[in-house]
């Protein structure tokens, strides 16, 4: 039907291949141990009417401070568009949905759209936007890479000294995991230990020491599995 499209989707992989209706085409794919590689219902083949969608003129994404900002340009006639939904990745190959901008609507002419992504991970961050017309036609625009960070690694901590028995400490540019923080005695003798649960943005965790400990200099050690990948000088005050 030369009035129909096909596209192959890959449920695992959250892909999608466009079909060609007059020949023979071979698709591959790879099969591992998660479940879903082999699960029956991976692919399926979608049939849709042959509507004008808009046309992506350019996609890109690019960080302001904390967040990361994602633009682009679209023409075409609007009238039958129904949203735009914004997909992110972090390696380019598995994407998932972060949310929807509805379209304009207008009939003719170019548009602009953009979306903030507020807690993007630490690294890079693939950007790609999908079209979706009112009759469930979609398109997919180009992919937009950006690395996300400050170019300062490492951890900060505040105030130092130490008051009212509360510390901050500052991830910088640092991997998702779970860390070890821990205060320690001039003999090296831990009385503090907290694990935090890090996931990968610049964040700020709080530690909140008993008010017993006396005033003092300290170490704070922050460790990742069995290693120690940084030590700050803290001093707890009297006041």
């Amino acid at each position: 039907d030369p009035q129909l499209t096909a596209t192959l989707e890959d449920n695992y992989l959250k892909t999608s291949t466009p079909v060609v209706l007059n020949s023979t085409q071979v698709v591959s794919f790879k099969v591992t141990a998660e479940a879903g590689s082999y699960a029956a219902d991976r692919f399926r083949i979608v049939f849709q009417k042959k509507t004008t969608p808009a046309q992506f003129i350019t996609l890109t994404a690019s960080q302001k401070k904390d967040i990361i900002q994602v633009d682009w340009r679209v023409i075409a006639e609007q009238k039958n568009m129904k949203q735009y939904d914004v997909e992110h990745s972090t390696d380019g190959i598995k994407f998932e949905k972060l949310g929807t901008v509805i379209s304009l609507n207008n009939e003719f002419g170019s548009l602009f759209y953009n979306f903030t992504h507020e807690r993007p991970v630490m690294g890079d961050n693939y950007y790609r936007v999908r079209s979706i017309e009112n009759d469930g036609m979609y398109k997919y625009s180009n992919q937009s890479k950006v690395w996300f960070g400050n170019g300062k690694d490492g951890f900060k901590i505040y105030p130092n000294p130490i008051v009212d028995s509360r510390m901050f400490v500052e991830f910088i540019n640092q991997a998702e995991g779970t860390y070890i923080l821990t205060l320690a005695n001039k003999e090296g003798r831990a009385i503090y230990s907290k694990n935090v649960a890090h996931t990968g943005v610049k964040i700020t965790h709080v530690l909140q020491f008993p008010s017993s400990i006396a005033a003092g200099t300290y170490q704070l050690n922050i460790s990742k599995g069995n290693k120690i990948v940084n030590v700050q000088n803290a001093v707890i005050s009297n006041k």
